[in-house]
């Protein structure tokens, strides 16, 4: 039977976390987590902590997690939603589906061949845009294109 030291152990469950979290699912921690056990692991290996202080090793890998979670959290969220912002949509044109875009209520349109919520701009001049007219989208509102009508000016 394969004997793994405890160092190996660490550094093995540091590097599958790591792995977990940058791949299969992201944003749930695992990342900080796997970054805690490599480091609980080359303490180990590096004689700082002794390999039978498991209570040691344990605190370290805690400590470690929420240590790199609470210093890289935000930065790896913006980074994260720098990648998944859909901002560059901002001045393209787009299309009314379904039912009129109005000021008030959120409608649809249709813009790269997917369907978005949208809503009507209040600086609009209009008041409604029917099914099938062109809309350029102003701006985003959390998942919400906000359209004005094509050629009118902000």
């Amino acid at each position: 039977m394969l004997q793994l030291s405890m160092e190996a152990l660490w550094l093995l469950i540091g590097a599958a976390l790591v792995v977990m979290g940058a791949f299969v699912a992201p944003g749930v921690g695992l990342l900080f987590a796997g970054i805690g056990a490599i480091i609980a692991g080359l303490l180990v290996g590096f004689g700082v902590i002794a390999t039978d202080n498991i209570v040691l090793q344990f605190a370290v890998f805690f400590a470690f997690t929420a240590l790199t979670a609470r210093l890289l959290w935000k930065k790896l969220k913006q980074f994260r939603q720098g990648k998944e912002s859909y901002s560059n949509i901002v001045g393209d044109s787009a299309v009314v589906q379904g039912a009129a875009l109005q000021k008030d209520k959120i409608g649809k349109v249709k813009w790269s061949g997917t369907t978005l919520s949208a809503q009507l701009s209040q600086s609009s001049t209009m008041t409604e845009i029917a099914v099938g007219q062109d809309v350029v989208i102003e701006k985003l509102q959390g998942n919400i294109a906000i359209c004005k009508p094509f050629g009118e000016k902000s």
